[in-house]
C-alpha cells in the first residue's frame, strides 16, 4: 500500500508538473521577455519572468522598437563617417558604386551624384523617364547639362518628354541645352527643328541663374521664357541662325544678368 499510494503521489504530483509546464512560457519567451525589460526600461516595473498570456504581442513591439532605435543608431553613426569622406569624391562611377553599397550609403552619394548631372543624347530618353518617376529626385538635380544629337533618326527626342522631364525639375539653378559639335548645330536644326522648340521652357518651376542653349533667339517662346527667369545672372546663345532682326533681351528682362555670351554676329542691347 505505502507503494502504491507514493505512487499516486508521484503521479498526482508529475500531473501537476505536467499542467504547469503547458501554462508555463518557453525559455526563449522568457529570455525575450527579460531582454526587453532590461533594454527597454519598460515603465511596467519588475514582474516575475513568467510571461502572462496575451503579453506576447507586447513582447514583439518593445522588440521591434529596441532593433529600430539600434539600426537607426547604426545608420546615422555611418552617415557621420561617409560625410566628409563623400566631399573628397567628384568622380560619377565612384559615387554610383557608393550607392551600391547599402542604404545607408545612397542616402549621402545619391544628393552628390544627382546634384550636377549631364546628360548625352543617347541617354537623354532614360533620364527623362528617370526624373518624370521619381520626383525625390528630381528634386535632388541642380545643375543639368543636356547634349542632344539630332543626327541619327533611330535615336529622334520626343520633345514632349522631354518638356515634362524640365516641368518636375524645381531646383535647377543651371541650365544647358546644346548639341554635341558646332558644326552639325544646321544638320540639327533641319532633322528636327528642336531649336525651335524654345516652349518646351514655359513655366517650368525652377529659377535659373545660368542658361546656355540653342534655342532660336528670335521665337516668342524664347524670349517669353527669359521674362520668366529673373535670376538668370549668365547668358549664353548659340543660336547661329542669320534671320533677319532678332529680339535682344534687354536689361529690364534680366535685371540681374551680368554676363551675357553670343554666338551671332549682331546682336545689340
Amino acid at each position: 500500500m505505502l507503494t502504491i499510494a507514493a505512487d499516486n503521489d508521484s503521479a498526482q504530483q508529475s500531473s501537476h508538473g505536467s499542467e504547469s509546464l503547458k501554462r508555463s512560457p518557453s525559455g526563449s519567451q522568457r529570455d525575450k521577455a527579460v531582454a526587453a525589460r532590461r533594454l527597454c526600461g519598460s515603465s511596467r516595473g519588475a514582474r516575475s519572468e513568467r510571461v502572462p498570456r496575451g503579453d506576447a504581442t507586447c513582447i514583439t513591439e518593445d522588440l521591434a522598437k529596441l532593433e529600430a532605435f539600434w539600426n537607426e543608431e547604426v545608420a546615422e553613426g555611418i552617415r557621420n563617417l561617409l560625410r566628409p569622406i563623400l566631399l573628397f569624391v567628384a568622380e560619377k562611377q565612384s559615387l554610383r558604386d557608393l550607392c551600391l553599397v547599402s542604404r545607408h550609403f545612397v542616402s549621402e552619394a545619391q544628393p552628390r551624384l544627382y546634384s550636377d548631372v549631364a546628360v548625352r543624347s543617347s541617354a537623354v530618353t532614360s533620364f527623362c523617364h528617370t526624373i518624370i518617376s521619381s520626383p525625390f529626385l528630381a528634386k535632388r538635380v541642380q545643375r543639368l547639362s543636356i547634349q542632344l544629337s539630332s543626327l541619327d533618326a533611330s535615336t529622334d527626342l520626343d520633345v514632349d518628354l522631354l518638356s515634362a522631364a524640365l516641368h518636375s525639375l524645381p531646383n535647377v539653378r543651371a541650365l544647358e541645352i546644346t548639341p554635341p559639335q558646332p558644326t552639325h548645330w544646321a544638320q540639327a536644326e533641319h532633322r528636327h527643328g528642336l531649336w525651335s522648340a524654345a516652349h518646351i521652357l514655359r513655366h517650368c518651376p525652377f529659377r535659373l541663374t545660368k542658361f546656355v542653349s540653342a534655342f532660336h533667339v528670335a521665337h516668342a517662346d524664347y524670349m517669353a521664357f527669359l521674362g520668366e527667369q529673373p535670376d538668370i545672372e549668365e547668358l549664353v546663345s548659340l543660336d547661329m541662325t542669320t534671320r533677319g532682326s532678332h529680339p535682344e533681351p534687354k536689361p529690364a528682362h534680366l535685371p540681374a544678368l551680368r554676363l551675357f555670351r553670343t554666338a551671332m554676329v549682331r546682336l545689340e542691347f
